[in-house]
């Protein structure tokens, strides 16, 4: 699922520490489907990332660990902005 493309994002949700399990365990909870993981070669110059999907393949949700600012944060996407947010 390619979500860049006319997707609309959430704002920002921040995290209170890096997501380690958390977010994996929620979305297992939620019966979404891990999509991908991204890694940058320099963790300073581009946050990393893992992805879920829901079963409609309407919704993705991705955290991010940015290590430049030491946050790690979630955003929903997809084609329906009411949905996304």
């Amino acid at each position: 699922m390619a979500m860049a493309v006319g997707a609309t994002n959430s704002r920002q949700l921040i995290l209170r520490s890096r997501h380690g399990d958390e977010v994996d365990r929620m979305a297992e909870a939620w019966g979404w489907q891990w999509l991908r993981v991204s890694v940058g070669v320099d963790p300073f110059e581009e946050p990393s990332s893992d992805s879920w999907g829901n079963a409609s393949g309407r919704l993705e949700m991705t955290c991010y660990d940015d290590w430049d600012v030491r946050l790690s944060y979630v955003m929903f996407f997809g084609r329906d902005a009411g949905e996304a947010r």
